[in-house]
């Protein structure tokens, strides 16, 4: 008869530790992997809202031409815009700052290309290209955030008081 030593069982209880090792890093992986997923989604929701603001105000500007010319206007050439998203929206959504301005940046110097489009900017023409950075920002009561811009020009009878930056 053969004299056991008992190794299946060490061996059995090493392959066992490894396989609960591999587990467990597999696990914390997976979590890590987790909040990863979550903090990518937080982000791109917060971009998306960021988005949405600012197609809003672009569409309330269209709609109410006086924020432009008081951007003009003022003397720090600046318009706060009140109008922002749906509060019972934002506050479903987590919103804790909202924050939209409409910035003078000055006259475009473009006068167009060819004939259909040759008015200037000179003292002379009724017309005036404006210029304007429209900015807002969103933050979230996660803490995540963002802070987009948009570039726009209007095209407009050309007001009696202004400054050119």
């Amino acid at each position: 008869m053969y004299k056991q030593q008992g190794s299946s069982l060490i061996i059995s209880l090493v392959l066992l530790a490894i396989f609960s090792l591999i587990g467990i890093a597999a696990m914390s992986t997976s979590t890590v992997e987790e909040k990863m997923a979550s903090n990518s989604q937080e982000s791109l929701d917060v971009f998306q809202l960021t988005q949405s603001e600012l197609d809003g105000q672009v569409t309330y500007l269209k709609s109410d031409i006086k924020k432009i010319y008081e951007a003009v206007n003022s003397t720090n050439q600046k318009a706060n815009l009140n109008h922002s998203l749906d509060q019972a929206k934002t506050t479903k959504r987590g919103i804790t700052s909202n924050q939209s301005e409409l910035n003078y940046e000055g006259l475009s110097s473009f006068s167009g290309f060819g004939k259909t489009n040759t008015f200037s900017n000179d003292i002379n023409s009724p017309k005036a290209t404006y210029l304007f950075e429209l900015n807002a920002q969103l933050e979230k009561t996660s803490g995540s955030n963002s802070n987009q811009t948009y570039g726009l020009s209007y095209t407009g009878p050309k007001q009696k008081k202004f400054s050119n930056k």
